[in-house]
C-alpha cells in the first residue's frame, strides 16, 4: 500500500492547522498513488490546490519550515 512519507504527512497536518476552515486538494503523483495504490513512482514533493482569500495569505505560511 502506498503511503505518504512522515515529512509529507507533517506538512499536510501543518497546512490543515494553518487554514483550518479551508479545504485543499492533493493533486499530482502522490494523489494518484494514494487513490490507485500505485507503486510506480516515489516523489518527495506535494502538489495541492488551495483557494483562500488574498487577505488570508500567507497566514503564517512563512513561519513553517521549508
Amino acid at each position: 500500500m502506498t503511503s505518504l512519507l512522515p515529512a509529507q504527512q507533517e506538512t499536510l497536518r501543518q497546512l490543515s492547522e494553518l487554514w483550518r476552515d479551508t479545504p485543499f486538494v492533493l493533486i499530482g503523483a502522490n494523489a494518484l498513488a494514494l487513490q490507485m495504490d500505485l507503486q510506480w513512482r516515489q516523489t518527495n514533493d506535494l502538489d495541492f490546490l488551495v483557494s483562500i482569500a488574498l487577505e488570508d495569505y500567507p497566514a503564517g505560511l512563512g513561519d513553517l519550515p521549508g
